[in-house]
């Protein structure tokens, strides 16, 4: 939904102030919310300064509604690459995971398939190729985070057990657009924590250090974005 005037943002206003949205189906309802809270906190500056107070208000409105969904979901594919001693990692940039290690892996392309997507994610970030591969499950990890109209971040991952490779590991990578991987490095297991690592390389380092895969979901009651790089 995106009000292109100012009879809109009235009515955007009226719709929830009535609870106007309890008469739609909760799906629609959802997309009518995040829609037009977005819009409202990014398209300002064309409006007067008494519509600019109102659509705030409705704004703020929406935000507080019961039915404003608090989680951004992410999801993705990740390769576990390494052994009892060391894990191969990539130095993220962008994100929650911002300045951590984290592991090569990332989001599906348009109507790309899983299998494809893991091997093109782990070339993209490391240099190399997986060659031998099977997937392990899927879980994911659900913290605080602030990013748009939302407070937390539920990241659903499916991992996979990377067997063989073929390449080079490339400590840099090349940068284009969606690339978020600085390059890749070779960590000991001992060195990656929670001060300095992405949930997802911890959840690798438990399986290589177990050889179990529990597909229990990961909770974090606080969750600290880096501003400085630990790599």
């Amino acid at each position: 939904m995106s009000p292109s005037n100012e009879y809109d943002y009235t009515i955007v206003y009226r719709y929830c102030k009535h609870d106007w949205l309890n008469k739609v189906y909760r799906f629609d309802k959802q997309i009518i919310l995040n829609g037009v809270y977005y819009y409202c906190k990014h398209a300002l500056n064309s409006l007067t300064s008494t519509r600019k107070a109102l659509t705030m208000k409705a704004a703020s409105k929406l935000k507080g509604c019961d039915h404003m969904e608090k989680y951004h979901r992410a999801f993705g594919v990740y390769g576990i690459i390494g052994d009892e001693q060391a894990l191969i990692v990539t130095k993220k940039f962008g994100g929650p995971y911002t300045n951590r290690y984290d592991l090569p892996g990332g989001s599906l392309e348009d109507g790309e398939a899983l299998d494809h997507a893991i091997y093109r994610e782990i070339q993209e970030e490391t240099g190399l190729l997986p060659t031998t591969l099977h997937q392990l499950g899927a879980t994911s990890f659900r913290y605080p985070w602030t990013f748009e109209q939302w407070q937390f971040n539920q990241h659903i991952a499916i991992f996979y057990r990377v067997v063989a490779t073929d390449g080079r590991l490339a400590q840099q990578v090349a940068n284009f657009a969606g690339q978020d991987s600085h390059g890749a490095l070779r960590v000991p297991l001992d060195e990656l924590i929670l001060a300095n690592s992405s949930p997802l390389v911890l959840k690798a380092k438990q399986v290589l250090q177990t050889g179990h895969f529990d597909p229990a979901d990961t909770v974090y009651d606080q969750w600290t974005v880096l501003e400085q790089p630990v790599y």
